[in-house]
């Protein structure tokens, strides 16, 4: 603790900027973005906090256990606690509420809050990286994963996994003989349709997938006419299938003859919105291997085999597969091969 604690009795002058995820792995990545970009024009340390029950199910399973931040000062979530807890008294924090919640784990009931002001703290945080505006005052500006926000997708090359997560991800290509480059992925989405069962909570964007997807068969034809107009010109490569709905998959390969399925822990049964949705109540009905860990590990190896795709055929509504589409195009790999 003492290495954590500026010497002598001044008060703490650190200035951090700590970064409340929620929500699935799409929209925290674009969140991420957002704040790595706010704490490279300030010099702030970052924090992100990703205990909540969306993203973790047993502690000291959040950000840093399955990431690093290479070139970005940071405190992990639990030196960040023993430091606020040593100088909260002192410290100053925006907006303000967060005085006396900012140790929650649950924070996803309070992001939309109106008296955290997390929507004008995304547009504020936005116009400090464009030099629009001065930065905060506060000595701690708390950010959560919600409404507004703006990213550069260059800003990916900045993520980095952990060591276990590299090593369990480079042996995963290995055996299922997966080369960078030398493979095509279909990701066939069905938590935002709602002839699958999905759910999307913003009534505009489910109008529009509705709109553009009104039956599983248009699905698979936009996907099939995307996956042909890409290879039209290029060697056949092998073709991997990633979807949140075994069932999608199987209509694919009956209709079109073609694409292996990437097997996942939780994709036999539909869960909604998508596999953050799922409890640890759910969960603990399963057999002892099926945690929480496994589901992430499996999130990022879907998210990494798209990146390291030669075309990666996309929805264009699914916030994951778009990212790592965009990831993608600008050389972010995720790992080494």
């Amino acid at each position: 603790m003492n290495d954590l604690i500026p010497s002598g009795t001044k008060q703490s002058r650190l200035r951090f900027v700590v970064y409340k995820g929620v929500e699935g792995f799409g929209d925290r990545v674009q969140c991420l973005l957002h704040v790595i970009a706010y704490a490279k024009i300030t010099g702030r340390i970052l924090v992100i906090d990703w205990r909540d029950p969306d993203w973790c199910h047993q502690s000291g399973q959040g950000f840093g256990h399955y990431f690093s931040l290479r070139e970005i000062p940071t405190f992990g979530i639990n030196e960040f606690m023993l430091y606020y807890q040593a100088f909260k008294g002192e410290l100053s924090i925006e907006p303000g509420a967060w005085h006396y919640l900012l140790e929650s784990v649950d924070h996803k009931s309070l992001l939309y809050k109106p008296l955290l002001g997390h929507d004008s703290i995304g547009e504020k945080i936005h116009n400090v990286v464009n030099l629009e505006s001065a930065d905060f005052e506060a000595d701690v500006v708390v950010y959560g994963g919600t409404g507004f926000r703006a990213f550069k997708y260059a800003d990916f090359l900045h993520l980095t996994p952990s060591r276990w997560l590299e090593l369990k991800l480079q042996d995963f290509f290995t055996s299922h003989h997966l080369v960078p480059g030398d493979y095509d992925v279909i990701h066939l989405r069905g938590g935002s349709k709602s002839w699958a069962g999905g759910k999307v909570r913003r009534e505009s964007l489910a109008s529009e997938i509705e709109e553009k997807f009104p039956t599983q068969d248009a699905y698979l034809s936009f996907l099939h006419q995307s996956y042909e107009q890409a290879t039209t010109s290029s060697a056949p490569k092998m073709l991997m299938l990633i979807t949140d709905m075994r069932s999608l998959a199987t209509a694919w390969i009956d209709k079109y003859q073609c694409g292996v399925l990437i097997d996942d822990t939780f994709n036999a049964v539909l869960a909604e919105s998508g596999t953050h949705e799922i409890s640890s109540s759910v969960l603990s009905t399963l057999s002892s291997n099926v945690t929480k860990e496994r589901l992430n590990y499996e999130l990022l190896r879907d998210f990494t085999i798209l990146c390291n795709a030669r075309h990666c055929i996309v929805d264009g509504t699914s916030v994951f597969s778009t990212m790592a589409l965009r990831a993608k195009e600008i050389g972010f790999r995720f790992i080494t091969q």
